[in-house]
């Protein structure tokens, strides 16, 4: 029997801060796409709940899906990438 370890709000906040850095570092605005908001929504559902959330968003504009995991788990991993269909 393996015992889950919840992550924190604070926990979760501090997971998903890389993943707002990067997309300011990127310069990709949420005014400009909703497919962004759609994942900013995500996230926030994600700190104020803390519930595990697969992420899969389709971002044709940039040609690419944004897929990732917001992980409540401490021992999975909080991840988010844009990834191209070949």
């Amino acid at each position: 029997m393996s015992l889950q370890t919840y992550r924190t709000k604070e926990q979760r906040v501090k997971e998903v801060k890389p993943i707002i850095n990067k997309l300011s570092e990127l310069n990709i605005k949420a005014a400009e796409h909703e497919e962004i908001r759609e994942l900013l929504h995500k996230i926030q559902v994600y700190i104020q709940q803390g519930e595990r959330t697969v992420i899969h968003i389709p971002f044709p504009i940039a040609d690419v899906d944004i897929h990732g995991v917001l992980a409540t788990d401490v021992k999975e991993r909080v991840w988010v990438k844009f990834t191209k269909d070949d």
